[in-house]
Parts: structure tokens; sequence; C-alpha cells
């Protein structure tokens, strides 16, 4: 409810309708006008409260359904009742989108020529030149603006390269462009997946990103619950290995791959590393050695209830 306090004792309105029942099961946003700045961001649906709800529809299909709705209750629900998404919740998206870039008094076929050029680079780290060279945009302080105006509609995170030997992270340099709505990500996609089974028939190279990005999607939803810094990722890169994502703090190195991994393929990162980092690759497969472990998307996704 929008505007709340706009209506005079509206706190008595709302427990009365809480008393008589009227709510039950309903969760209640109410925003208004106050002095006091009270900021809360709504993340999409953990994947452990998504599994426990859904998995008794889906069954095999819980990750591949969570990966498509994006987590989101509306898009689950979509699934569940009609097994696809249906064009009409696409469009509603698109309209969203589209009524946040008139306000801003931007261009729709330049924000659509910069999500096509984030979709064909992914997961690559790319430069702004490059983007706006690629999406036909005048300079980076142009392609600069569409892209900050997609971090600021929580759409998507720039993952910056990490400096392990000074312990900051590399601002200046090329990055990487990650979705943290998956849902969105889905719904404007090239390919246009629909359905669980139009999901899965996604080529294996462009289904990789989509695993990056919904690795990054977590990431960032932990980082919104914990109260820590969610503008940014990280990554970590040398001339010839790169390691997805590197949270610093929590000192977790994770490396997202599509198919079945073995260890022995990254022996390279304890040669480049401290002994202390051990590097969880997030695979079909598992494993554990001394410094490189193993685990299912699904493990990781459950693996923190926060």
């Amino acid at each position: 409810m929008d505007d709340i306090t706009a209506i005079k004792d509206w706190q008595s309105a709302v427990q009365k309708l809480t008393d008589t029942g009227m709510l039950a099961n309903i969760l209640l946003v109410t925003t208004g006008t106050t002095r006091d700045r009270c900021d809360y961001i709504l993340t999409h649906i953990s994947y452990p409260a998504f599994y426990k709800k859904c998995f008794s529809t889906f069954g095999a299909d819980t990750l591949c359904a969570y990966v498509l709705s994006g987590g989101t209750a509306v898009g689950a629900n979509c699934l569940a009742m009609h097994e696809r998404i249906p064009e009409h919740l696409v469009e509603s998206i698109n309209t969203w989108l589209f009524k946040e870039l008139a306000q801003n008094g931007r261009s729709r076929a330049a924000l659509m020529a910069i999500l096509t050029a984030i979709y064909r680079f992914a997961p690559n780290p790319v430069g702004q030149s490059k983007i706006a060279r690629e999406s036909g945009l005048a300079n980076n302080t142009v392609a600069h603006g569409y892209i900050e105006f997609l971090a600021d509609l929580m759409i998507i995170a720039p993952a910056y390269p990490y400096d392990l030997d000074r312990k900051i992270t590399s601002l200046k340099k090329q990055c990487k462009y990650h979705f943290t709505n998956l849902f969105i990500a889905m719904c404007m996609h090239p390919r246009k997946p629909r359905t669980i089974a139009e999901l899965k028939a996604i080529p294996s190279a462009t289904f990789a990103a989509i695993l990056e990005w919904l690795v990054a999607q977590e990431l960032w939803r932990r980082a919104c619950n914990t109260n820590t810094n969610s503008d940014f990722l990280n990554f970590w890169q040398t001339s010839q290995h790169e390691v997805d994502f590197v949270v610093p703090d929590e000192n977790l190195w994770l490396e997202v791959k599509s198919g079945k991994e073995q260890p022995s393929n990254l022996l390279w990162f304890t040669k480049h590393t401290n002994n202390d980092q051990i590097l969880t690759i997030i695979n079909q497969t598992k494993f554990d050695t001394q410094r490189i472990k193993g685990i299912t998307m699904e493990e990781f996704l459950l693996e923190k209830l926060c």
C-alpha cells in the first residue's frame, strides 16, 4: 500500500484487519513519507524456501523452475499452474522497465542495445567503451549511464577484479555485468525460454552464463540480508586463469561450471593463491581435496540460510 501516511489513523485500520484475520498469509508492505530514512530491499525468495514449497510440484526440475522464475512468487505460480511463463507477465515486466526508462529520459532502443551486448559478452570482462561501440552508442559515458540505470533498478551488478596482493577491488579495470534479477534476465533473454523444457534446451555455453547469474543473484541476496555491500561483486584473474566470484570478507572463492569438473583441472589455483584460500567448484559432481572441493548448485543454494 503506497503513500499510506496520507490516511489518518491508518495503523488502527491495519490492526483491525489483522485482528479479524483478513491479513492471514498476506505480506502487507506499506510505504509513505517519513523524516527518517528507512530502506528495505525485497529480494527474491531464497532457494531453501522455494524448495520447501515447490518441490512437491516440480520434483527433479525444482532448480530449473527456480532459475526460470528467478525465485519470484509470481513466476513460480505461473509455472505451477500453466507450466510456462505467460507472455502477459513478460509484457508487464517490459512495461515497468520502459516506464522507468521514459521517466529518466532515456532511449528504449539504446537500452535494448546495451542489454543485447550484456547477453553477448557474458560472462566475460568487458569495458564500457567496447559496450558503447558494440551497441552503437556515442561513447562510453552514454553506455555508463544506461548501465547505471540498470544497476539502480537492481537488475544488474558489476563484478570487478579483486587484487589479492593489495586486498582491494580494482574499480578502474574491465568488469563483468551480472544479472542480479534472474527473472528479468530470463524474460528478456534472446532465446526467450518460457518453459522448463525450453530452458533445458539452451546450449551449454549459454546456460553456463545463466548459472553464473544465479550465483551472482544469490551472493547479492545474501549481501542485502546481512546488510553488507551489495553495490558490486568481485572476481579474480591472472593472465591465464580466472575465478568467477570472490567474497573477500568471507574468504570465499567460487568457480561455476555447467558440467562435471575434475579437481586436477584446477590445480593451478593452489600455485597462485595462499594456503588459507579454498576454491569451491559449483558443478554437477561432488569431490573434496585439501584446497579444492566440488559441490552442486543446489548444495550451494541450500548451504546458507540467510
